[in-house]
């Protein structure tokens, strides 16, 4: 006969409003999860707030959190109340528990108690959030930049600036109206080649 196997019982899970003495335990879970380093996750603290930040305790300990955002958006031509849901982080270690969606399904429900009726959030993983009834909903990115100059980018090791050509200065109406339309992360390595390549795009377009 094989041995009797003795279930082994999981500590429940536990989401709680954040506070400041569970904060240093809560930027380390997120510092791991985002693989970033502690820096930077004070500012975050200070736009969202407290009362807005929730953790995931399993046995006591902070295995997850994340925050929300009361914004508005647009819709009719008035703002209607959003909670944009941010810094969703879970210990490697629990991971495939179910931490992340039971952080946000309690996040909605606190949302729905205080009548705000629509909730947003950008994705690194659709599986997630669609199994908490999020759906992608459409997107506008939005790109700028300097184009008196070339790119006038300090962080760039291979800045390359020259005069406008008067083709070019021809096309500059359209260069201008590129910042109402567009948005972007110039400085950042796997943005600049998309750039690029979009803005060539424009300006042969602009000759035609």
């Amino acid at each position: 006969m094989p041995p009797e196997t003795v279930p082994v019982e999981t500590p429940p899970l536990e989401i709680t409003q954040c506070t400041p003495e569970a904060w240093p335990e809560l930027v380390s879970v997120l510092a791991q999860a985002f693989n970033t380093t502690g820096e930077g996750w004070g500012s975050f603290r200070d736009r969202v707030g407290d009362e807005n930040l929730r953790v995931a305790r399993i046995g006591g300990q902070i295995v997850g959190g994340l925050g929300y955002y009361p914004m508005g958006q647009f819709f009719g031509g008035r703002s209607v109340p959003i909670g944009g849901i941010a810094g969703v982080g879970v210990a490697p270690h629990v991971r495939g528990q179910g931490v992340a969606r039971a952080m946000v399904v309690d996040v909605l429900r606190s949302l729905r108690a205080a009548a705000t009726p629509v909730s947003g959030l950008y994705p690194a993983s659709l599986q997630v959030y669609r199994s908490c009834g999020f759906e992608p909903a459409g997107d506008r990115p939005l790109r700028s930049a300097r184009c008196s100059g070339g790119c006038d980018d300090s962080r760039s090791e291979n800045r390359d600036s020259r005069p406008v050509s008067p083709r070019a200065r021809e096309s500059r109406p359209q260069q201008r109206n590129l910042g109402a339309h567009f948005s972007w992360h110039l400085w950042h390595p796997s943005c600049m080649a998309d750039w690029r390549r979009w803005l060539c795009c424009t300006l042969a377009n602009s000759r035609r």
